[in-house]
């Protein structure tokens, strides 16, 4: 005071620091390796700062991680904070390298024989009886490939053009994953068709069915090709398809019977837009119920007329209320 006397008191003074940081970024580029890429908050980190320093191991990026379908330009957020807490952000760009993938498949039969036109389309008996699958992949320079369906009629699940040997009738999908270099993957599919067209066991007299002029006939395999050579709209199998392709969806059916006549038994070619069992009847022309089977599938058709005297018989398979109608013969 005025006359010298001295006191003391303590304060407490606080000091806060309420600056936040100044965050700097870059733009990056990364490349996929077996499809993902990932970056650290360093990455995009591009000289930030704070009056009281930075803590850098607490700043964070995000997203982080990025995958084919994030190809391109990606915007992230860095969170930078200083030694305090106090925490900024700021946006900076991450551009995903890949190149994106796509497939197709075609069949290229293992015959140069015409059949009809349609690559798509195996007849048991005549012409191509396998078909290379050829995979076209876009998107890359290195594939590799998996196939699913009936691989037990490929000659490769991991080729990129096996070939397809079938061993019976029916519709066969096979749909291919194809994966590129960085590890993008693609998914495409083809259906082949086959058709059993045989319609003699005699082995000195091969004989086919081909559709000639709108009738469902059975020649000499010489006959075929002459039939195939001279007239434009004949086509290899049952005449169900103006378009040859031997097949058509909906309720399309046909019936073919082999041998004909036969001696013991005959065998079923049911060729169907339809994957539908089907009901078969055998009559006796005095309309006489001779064999029945139920729920059948198309491509399972039973052996029948075993134990029939020589004559004519009528036989009928119904598929989701078509019937088809001919006439069979015992020797």
């Amino acid at each position: 005071d005025g006359n010298g006397n001295p006191i003391t008191v303590n304060q407490n003074v606080i000091v806060d620091d309420v600056t936040l940081p100044t965050v700097a970024t870059k733009n990056i580029s990364v490349t996929l390796t077996g499809g993902t890429a990932s970056i650290v908050a360093a990455d995009v980190e591009d000289g930030s700062s704070d009056n009281c320093g930075v803590d850098f191991p607490l700043s964070t990026v995000s997203p982080n991680t990025f995958g084919c379908n994030t190809l391109g330009a990606n915007t992230v957020t860095l969170t930078v904070t200083d030694v305090n807490g106090n925490a900024n952000t700021a946006t900076a760009t991450v551009n995903v390298i890949a190149e994106i993938s796509s497939c197709s498949i075609t069949s290229t039969p293992n015959s140069s024989v015409y059949t009809g036109g349609n690559p798509n389309i195996l007849f048991l008996g005549y012409g191509a009886q396998s078909t290379n699958l050829n995979v076209s992949a876009i998107g890359g320079s290195v594939w590799t490939y998996n196939w699913n369906g009936n691989t037990s009629l490929l000659s490769s699940t991991t080729s990129g053009n096996p070939v397809f040997t079938p061993t019976g009738i029916g519709s066969y999908t096979y749909t291919v994953t194809s994966t590129n270099e960085f590890g993008c993957s693609t998914t495409c599919s083809i259906t082949i068709d086959v058709i059993d067209v045989n319609c003699s066991n005699n082995a000195n007299n091969h004989k086919v069915i081909i559709c000639h002029n709108g009738k469902t006939i059975c020649v000499s395999i010489n006959a075929a090709s002459s039939h195939l050579s001279t007239y434009s709209a004949d086509y290899v199998g049952p005449c169900v398809s103006s378009n040859k392709t031997g097949l058509t969806g909906g309720s399309s059916l046909n019936v073919m019977a082999y041998p004909s006549p036969f001696n013991s038994t005959f065998n079923l070619d049911i060729i169907s837009g339809s994957d539908s069992p089907v009901d078969i009847t055998l009559h006796g022309m005095d309309g006489k119920v001779l064999e029945v089977y139920g729920n059948v599938i198309p491509s399972e058709a039973p052996p029948m007329g075993t134990g029939l005297a020589g004559g004519m018989y009528i036989l009928a398979v119904t598929q989701n209320g078509t019937v088809k109608r001919i006439k069979v013969t015992k020797e």
